[in-house]
């Protein structure tokens, strides 16, 4: 099986894993303050979208400043399990919480899904940070990502490849509420294995 092939796979399982509704998972995010962005009419500047709930999270993407990103975070409410199993199942509950509890989580993916309590997000908030991220794409997430709202696409260098990975906001409401990670995809591979056509693009900004 070839490399490309292998990468298609592990992502369909991460479809899988981050697609499903989680066991009942909210689409509506859970932010770290009570009131979210709201959208404004300015017209956009080079590199944005013009949505500010998008440019916001976008914005501190791009700044490679871990505080700011982990401003940007918001969670999705997901009924834990006592003993989750297989690709998308909801997430552990801890010893304290009965089975079903909804609990507060980011989504998050590398080839597979996980999920992620708030105050372990320090170190996926450290993996985001840790390359710089050059913004490619912004499309409508539509039913690809029941949580997400826009899905923000980068590109960013790796020792080992010498394409580019490609790497994913899922935002929802004005908060980042997923990341992929990656899975040995390039930004243009992303974008079709997701089968997203020029018409959904928002923004999209090929590297020359």
């Amino acid at each position: 099986m070839s490399r490309a092939s292998a990468a298609m796979i592990s992502v369909a399982l991460c479809v899988l894993a981050f697609g499903c509704d989680g066991g009942g998972a909210s689409p509506r995010p859970t932010p770290p303050s009570a009131t979210a962005p709201t959208p404004t009419a300015t017209p956009p500047r080079p590199g944005e979208t013009g949505i500010a709930d998008v440019d916001r999270v976008v914005a501190a993407l791009l700044s490679g400043d871990a505080e700011r990103v982990r401003s940007a975070v918001g969670y999705v409410r997901v009924p834990c399990e006592v003993e989750p199993e297989g690709l998308g199942a909801p997430p552990a509950c801890r010893s304290s919480e009965a089975e079903g509890t909804p609990v507060d989580v980011f989504q998050g993916a590398q080839c597979e899904g996980f999920y992620v309590r708030p105050e372990e997000m320090q170190s996926v908030v450290d993996g985001i940070v840790s390359a710089p991220l050059e913004l490619y794409a912004v499309f409508e997430s539509g039913d690809r990502w029941p949580e997400g709202e826009y899905v923000a696409v980068f590109a960013t260098d790796v020792v080992d490849r010498p394409e580019r990975d490609a790497r994913a906001a899922v935002i929802a409401h004005g908060w980042m509420v997923g990341f992929h990670f990656g899975c040995a995809m390039t930004p243009e591979e992303y974008l079709d294995f997701y089968g997203v056509t020029p018409e959904e693009l928002i923004l999209h900004q090929p590297k020359p």
